[in-house]
């Protein structure tokens, strides 16, 4: 069953029917505990001249003034009351009265779900509501459960709104609310500094960054990264360089001839995307190999892979699989005993 037919299935009876009304704006206030704190000068002003235009075309989403007066509150849609607001047209919105749980942890969580699946809300709004949770629940994890929500997807948050430099300048300026996107941004500035200014550039003509555009220069410079490394035996190496080099040495390290074989340390290893190719399907195919052998992923030198490959073992029962070294990125080292 899709989650819209469970939603629509726990749905009460009494919220099944609801009445749309007209209410003056002065009878309306916003939710001084909305997540979403952020608004957008420039968007106002644009709905503000559709409203006019075309007229509401959908109905806001109020719930009772705790506090008694004004009657109502907006629980969603405060972009159309503040873009009605500036003109004072129309005087009056079209509403649905908000009849679900009105416990305050509730409205703040079914506020920010809302805003989230719009995706324009702000990474600094979107990161100070997950650290809120984070204080309610104790967890990330605790958190993605109760709001059914990937915890990568969390995290990523987190970790973007720490972003500096061309990153932290795409986020502030509102070129992406991506978090992948931004993330990319940041993986490319650490590779390539100029490349990622240069991003940015771009992004400030167009108005916005696309997700293709970051991971496309992020592959670029990843590309160019083994060439321009030669400067000397401190030049980094990309990733799937230094898992290549270690893929190489067919399970056993160098020694003299007369010497001993020695076990080469389990190297660990995480899918990160990133490939020109068949991204979605290596990405579904990660998970599958996760869900049968475990999450503990290692190389595995058992085989000789293709070029460009490397076969990867997923838990103690050795699953394998092989995966584009492109898309591999080196978690640690485990050290046999």
């Amino acid at each position: 069953m899709s989650l819209r037919l469970k939603t629509l299935g726990k749905m009460k009876q009494e919220d099944q029917v609801r009445n749309v009304m007209r209410i003056d704006l002065d009878d309306i206030i916003p939710d001084p505990s909305q997540p979403r704190k952020e608004f957008s000068d420039e968007k106002i002003a644009e709905m503000s001249r559709n409203l006019i235009k075309r007229g509401q075309l959908q109905p806001i989403l109020v719930r009772e003034n705790p506090e008694g007066t004004p009657p109502f509150m907006v629980f969603d849609g405060e972009y159309r009351w503040r873009s009605a607001k500036l003109k004072r047209e129309p005087a009056q919105l079209e509403a649905v009265v908000y009849a679900g749980n009105v416990d305050p942890d509730a409205i703040k969580e079914g506020q920010f779900l809302i805003n989230e699946m719009r995706t324009d809300m702000s990474f600094q709004d979107r990161a100070n509501f997950f650290q809120d949770r984070i204080a309610r629940y104790g967890s990330v994890e605790a958190v993605a459960e109760h709001l059914e929500m990937n915890p990568r997807r969390i995290w990523r948050v987190l970790q973007a709104i720490k972003a500096d430099g061309a990153a932290g300048a795409a986020r502030d300026e509102g070129l992406t609310n991506d978090a992948d996107t931004l993330n990319a941004i940041d993986s490319l500035q650490k590779q390539d500094p100029a490349a990622a200014e240069a991003l940015v550039k771009v992004g400030r003509t167009e108005g916005r960054i696309t997700r293709k555009q970051a991971t496309d220069a992020v592959r670029v410079a990843k590309a160019k990264a083994p060439s321009e490394g030669k400067g000397g035996k401190n030049s980094p190496k990309p990733a799937s360089a230094s898992i290549a080099a270690v893929a190489t040495t067919n399970g056993t390290s160098p020694s003299p001839a007369a010497g001993p074989t020695v076990a080469v340390p389990r190297v660990l290893v995480g899918w990160e995307g990133g490939v020109s190719k068949g991204e979605g399907d290596f990405q579904k195919r990660w998970k599958a190999m996760v869900g049968k052998g475990g999450a503990l992923a290692y190389l595995s030198f058992a085989k000789r892979p293709s070029d460009g490959f490397a076969w990867v073992c997923f838990g103690d029962d050795a699953v394998m699989s092989e995966f584009p070294l492109a898309g591999l990125r080196l978690k640690g080292i485990v050290v046999p005993e």
